[in-house]
């Protein structure tokens, strides 16, 4: 592992597949070297605001950007070493300033920088004091041991501690976790080529010593490959992406997990009010049948039944009737009687 705390160099990205990067493997080993810890697992622990102000700047691809950032190289206990990132992007260069600590330390330098309360990390806290009790307590040596550590990484400190105090309440909001496989040319460690792959992102159990698992970020058969240089790409390597045909592409790694997360959340959204449109669709629908189901039964007691629920004729309208009956008898023999008497008389 580098002990470089700053870089500045230019990062190009490559999306490859499984038989690309055989390819690629075949003849990297000519002009390059394997790092000399080989495939190891790293976790990037992502810190933003609330509303995820970095990542969707970042999205934006504005001039310059920033992320913050404590990375681990593998599952660590308490007195491993940490790497507190503040990774910056201007002009298509990347510097990077990072100090190494302990997670608990860095619990402690972001909670004081801060003022925030970090309860997704687990480990025990350890103060300013802790530090000198552990270099010696109220020994001159051992704090003169601790002044001038923090004086090497003073300006780094600095502008980290800015950042999270510009932030509001910046806090871990995503792992990330991922295998790289790591190698430098042959006589130039500034020239780095880096293949990630099993990248997984989650928003729970934010630390750097729980485990591996999450949602995949691209699908199990795609390899992200970097090239990081000071300089540029050198001619063997141009050779081998053009007969590959393998282009650069625009890729975060943090950015299309957090777009996942925000597609995801979306779609939940879309199917709680799919659902509820349908529960209210249903609950209208049984309503409207059970008042169709009270008015047949209105309409059937209502309904005429022969001698029962009659109502009774007025006085009135009996005598009209009997009247009635009686003028047509008489005229209807009236006229039989006229008929007949001309026909047969």
């Amino acid at each position: 592992m580098a002990n470089e705390m700053k870089f500045k160099r230019y990062e190009v990205k490559f999306k490859i597949n499984r038989s690309q990067y055989e390819k690629i493997q075949d003849e990297l080993r000519e002009h390059m070297t394997p790092d000399k810890h080989g495939r190891s697992t790293i976790f990037s622990l992502y810190f933003d605001t609330p509303d995820y102000r970095l990542i969707r700047r970042s999205m934006e691809h504005p001039d310059y950007k920033e992320k913050l950032r404590l990375r681990s190289y593998g599952l660590v206990s308490p007195e491993q070493p940490v790497f507190l990132e503040l990774k910056k992007k201007y002009d298509k260069v990347v510097y990077k300033r990072r100090i190494e600590m302990t997670e608990p330390e860095a619990v402690e330098f972001c909670r004081r920088a801060s003022g925030e309360q970090y309860t997704a990390w687990n480990h025990r806290v350890n103060s300013e004091e802790d530090l000198y009790e552990e270099a010696g307590g109220q020994d001159e040596v051992g704090r003169s041991e601790i002044r001038q550590e923090s004086y090497s990484d003073r300006q780094i400190k600095k502008e980290i501690r800015y950042a999270l105090q510009f932030y509001p309440s910046l806090k871990p909001r995503m792992l990330l976790s991922y295998e790289r496989e790591a190698w430098y040319e042959k006589g130039n460690h500034d020239f780095r080529i880096t293949f990630d792959q099993n990248l997984l992102w989650r928003e729970t159990d934010l630390d750097l010593h729980t485990g591996v698992f999450g949602k995949h970020i691209i699908p199990e058969d795609e390899i992200i490959m970097e090239v990081k240089t000071g300089m540029g790409i050198p001619l063997w390597l141009t050779q081998i992406l053009t007969r590959e045909k393998i282009y650069k592409t625009s890729f975060s790694k943090y950015a299309t997990a957090y777009r996942q997360k925000v597609v995801a959340e979306m779609a939940e959204k879309a199917f709680e009010a799919t659902v509820e449109q349908i529960l209210e669709e249903q609950t209208t629908s049984l309503s409207n049948a059970a008042a169709s189901v009270r008015d047949v039964a209105a309409s059937k007691q209502n309904a005429t039944v022969p001698g029962k629920n009659v109502p009774s004729p007025s006085r009135n309208a009996l005598l009209s009737f009997k009247e009635n009956r009686k003028t047509r008898e008489k005229n209807h023999r009236k006229r039989n009687h006229l008929i007949g008497g001309r026909k047969y008389a």
